[in-house]
Protein backbone atom coordinates (compact mmCIF):
# COMPACT_ATOMS: atom_id res chain seq x y z
CA UNK A 1 0.00 0.00 0.00
CA UNK A 2 1.31 3.44 -0.87
CA UNK A 3 2.20 5.80 1.95
CA UNK A 4 -0.55 8.32 1.26
CA UNK A 5 -3.34 5.74 1.25
CA UNK A 6 -3.81 5.82 5.03
CA UNK A 7 -5.04 9.43 5.07
CA UNK A 8 -7.34 8.58 2.19
CA UNK A 9 -8.61 5.47 4.02
CA UNK A 10 -9.84 7.57 6.93
CA UNK A 11 -11.54 10.14 4.69
CA UNK A 12 -13.28 7.55 2.52
CA UNK A 13 -14.49 5.52 5.47
CA UNK A 14 -15.79 8.63 7.24
CA UNK A 15 -17.64 9.91 4.15
CA UNK A 16 -19.24 6.53 3.45
CA UNK A 17 -20.25 6.11 7.10
CA UNK A 18 -21.90 9.53 7.01
CA UNK A 19 -23.80 8.58 3.84
CA UNK A 20 -25.43 5.95 6.02
CA UNK A 21 -26.29 3.40 3.38
CA UNK A 22 -25.22 0.09 1.93
CA UNK A 23 -24.71 -0.05 -1.83
CA UNK A 24 -25.88 -3.07 -3.81
CA UNK A 25 -23.40 -2.98 -6.72
CA UNK A 26 -20.23 -0.88 -6.64
CA UNK A 27 -17.54 -0.42 -9.27
CA UNK A 28 -13.99 0.57 -8.31
CA UNK A 29 -12.62 2.07 -11.53
CA UNK A 30 -8.82 1.90 -11.62
CA UNK A 31 -8.76 -0.37 -8.57
CA UNK A 32 -5.03 -1.02 -8.91
CA UNK A 33 -3.85 -3.59 -6.39
CA UNK A 34 -7.12 -3.30 -4.48
CA UNK A 35 -5.68 -1.55 -1.43
CA UNK A 36 -8.94 0.34 -0.79
CA UNK A 37 -11.20 -2.65 -1.44
CA UNK A 38 -11.39 -3.49 2.24
CA UNK A 39 -13.16 -0.19 2.95
CA UNK A 40 -15.50 -0.39 -0.03
CA UNK A 41 -16.46 -3.99 0.77
CA UNK A 42 -17.85 -2.77 4.10
CA UNK A 43 -20.35 -0.57 2.25
CA UNK A 44 -21.42 -2.73 -0.69
CA UNK A 45 -22.91 -6.14 -1.34
CA UNK A 46 -21.08 -6.62 -4.66
CA UNK A 47 -17.76 -5.00 -5.54
CA UNK A 48 -16.25 -5.00 -9.03
CA UNK A 49 -12.65 -3.91 -9.57
CA UNK A 50 -11.61 -2.57 -12.99
CA UNK A 51 -8.02 -2.00 -14.07
CA UNK A 52 -5.87 -2.26 -17.19
CA UNK A 53 -2.89 -3.83 -15.40
CA UNK A 54 -3.12 -7.63 -15.03
CA UNK A 55 -0.45 -7.67 -12.31
CA UNK A 56 -2.47 -5.19 -10.24
CA UNK A 57 -5.62 -7.26 -10.72
CA UNK A 58 -3.78 -10.38 -9.61
CA UNK A 59 -2.75 -8.60 -6.41
CA UNK A 60 -6.33 -7.35 -5.92
CA UNK A 61 -7.63 -10.89 -6.44
CA UNK A 62 -5.31 -12.18 -3.72
CA UNK A 63 -6.84 -9.73 -1.23
CA UNK A 64 -10.29 -11.26 -1.75
CA UNK A 65 -12.41 -8.10 -1.47
CA UNK A 66 -13.74 -8.06 -5.02
CA UNK A 67 -16.56 -10.26 -6.27
CA UNK A 68 -15.42 -9.64 -9.83
CA UNK A 69 -12.30 -8.22 -11.48
CA UNK A 70 -12.31 -6.84 -15.02
CA UNK A 71 -9.18 -6.36 -17.14
CA UNK A 72 -9.91 -3.34 -19.33
CA UNK A 73 -8.86 0.28 -19.67
CA UNK A 74 -11.41 2.27 -17.67
CA UNK A 75 -11.94 4.53 -20.69
CA UNK A 76 -13.37 1.48 -22.50
CA UNK A 77 -15.37 0.08 -19.58
CA UNK A 78 -19.14 0.14 -19.87
CA UNK A 79 -20.59 0.90 -16.45
CA UNK A 80 -23.23 -1.74 -15.65
CA UNK A 81 -26.73 -0.31 -15.52
CA UNK A 82 -27.40 -2.15 -12.26
CA UNK A 83 -24.48 -0.50 -10.45
CA UNK A 84 -25.43 2.15 -7.91
CA UNK A 85 -22.01 3.53 -6.97
CA UNK A 86 -18.73 4.33 -8.73
CA UNK A 87 -15.34 4.98 -7.17
CA UNK A 88 -12.17 6.40 -8.78
CA UNK A 89 -9.42 6.62 -6.18
CA UNK A 90 -6.16 8.24 -7.25
CA UNK A 91 -6.90 7.65 -10.92
CA UNK A 92 -7.93 10.92 -12.54
CA UNK A 93 -4.53 12.61 -12.10
CA UNK A 94 -2.97 9.93 -14.32
CA UNK A 95 -4.89 11.28 -17.34
CA UNK A 96 -4.22 14.49 -19.25
CA UNK A 97 -6.68 17.20 -18.14
CA UNK A 98 -8.92 16.98 -21.24
CA UNK A 99 -9.24 13.20 -21.03
CA UNK A 100 -9.82 13.24 -17.27
CA UNK A 101 -12.50 15.90 -17.66
CA UNK A 102 -14.15 13.92 -20.45
CA UNK A 103 -14.17 10.76 -18.33
CA UNK A 104 -15.72 12.51 -15.34
CA UNK A 105 -18.30 14.33 -17.48
CA UNK A 106 -19.34 11.05 -19.13
CA UNK A 107 -19.71 9.32 -15.78
CA UNK A 108 -21.73 12.20 -14.35
CA UNK A 109 -24.04 12.36 -17.39
CA UNK A 110 -24.37 8.64 -18.09
CA UNK A 111 -24.82 7.71 -14.45
CA UNK A 112 -27.07 10.41 -12.97
CA UNK A 113 -28.58 8.09 -10.36
CA UNK A 114 -25.28 6.68 -9.12
CA UNK A 115 -23.24 7.80 -6.13
CA UNK A 116 -19.78 8.80 -7.40
CA UNK A 117 -16.63 9.35 -5.35
CA UNK A 118 -13.30 10.51 -6.82
CA UNK A 119 -10.00 11.23 -5.09
CA UNK A 120 -6.85 12.98 -6.20
CA UNK A 121 -3.81 14.52 -4.52
CA UNK A 122 -3.65 18.32 -4.52
CA UNK A 123 0.03 18.35 -5.54
CA UNK A 124 2.06 16.62 -8.22
CA UNK A 125 3.91 13.94 -6.33
CA UNK A 126 5.08 11.88 -9.27
CA UNK A 127 5.72 14.01 -12.38
CA UNK A 128 6.40 10.87 -14.42
CA UNK A 129 2.96 9.41 -13.78
CA UNK A 130 0.76 12.38 -12.85
CA UNK A 131 -0.49 14.26 -15.89
CA UNK A 132 -3.06 16.63 -14.40
CA UNK A 133 -3.66 18.47 -11.18
CA UNK A 134 -7.20 18.80 -9.80
CA UNK A 135 -8.64 21.34 -7.39
CA UNK A 136 -11.82 21.52 -5.33
CA UNK A 137 -13.10 24.14 -7.76
CA UNK A 138 -12.59 21.75 -10.69
CA UNK A 139 -14.77 19.12 -9.03
CA UNK A 140 -17.48 21.62 -8.06
CA UNK A 141 -17.52 22.97 -11.63
CA UNK A 142 -18.08 19.44 -12.93
CA UNK A 143 -21.13 19.00 -10.69
CA UNK A 144 -19.84 17.26 -7.59
CA UNK A 145 -21.84 18.11 -4.44
CA UNK A 146 -18.99 18.13 -1.93
CA UNK A 147 -15.21 18.07 -1.88
CA UNK A 148 -13.35 17.05 1.25
CA UNK A 149 -9.66 17.69 1.85
CA UNK A 150 -7.51 15.74 4.26
CA UNK A 151 -3.77 16.18 4.78
CA UNK A 152 -1.80 13.35 3.22
CA UNK A 153 0.66 11.43 5.36
CA UNK A 154 3.45 12.51 3.03
CA UNK A 155 3.66 16.32 2.47
CA UNK A 156 4.73 15.84 -1.15
CA UNK A 157 1.12 14.81 -1.91
CA UNK A 158 -0.35 17.94 -0.32
CA UNK A 159 -3.93 17.21 0.59
CA UNK A 160 -5.99 14.30 -0.61
CA UNK A 161 -9.14 15.69 -2.24
CA UNK A 162 -12.23 13.50 -2.16
CA UNK A 163 -15.12 14.65 -4.38
CA UNK A 164 -18.63 13.26 -3.94
CA UNK A 165 -21.63 13.40 -6.28
CA UNK A 166 -24.79 12.11 -4.68
CA UNK A 167 -27.50 10.34 -6.58
CA UNK A 168 -30.11 12.41 -8.38
CA UNK A 169 -32.72 9.69 -8.33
Amino acid sequence: MQQHDYALDIAINSILENEGRMYAYSVDLGCGEGSLGYILKSFTSWLVGVDSNPHFLNAANNLGYYGELVLVDILNYEVPIESDSLFLFEVIEHFPRELGTQLLEELLVLAPTKFIMVSSPSKFADPWQHKSLWTSEDFFNLGFNDVYATPANDPKWGEMLVAVRRRNG
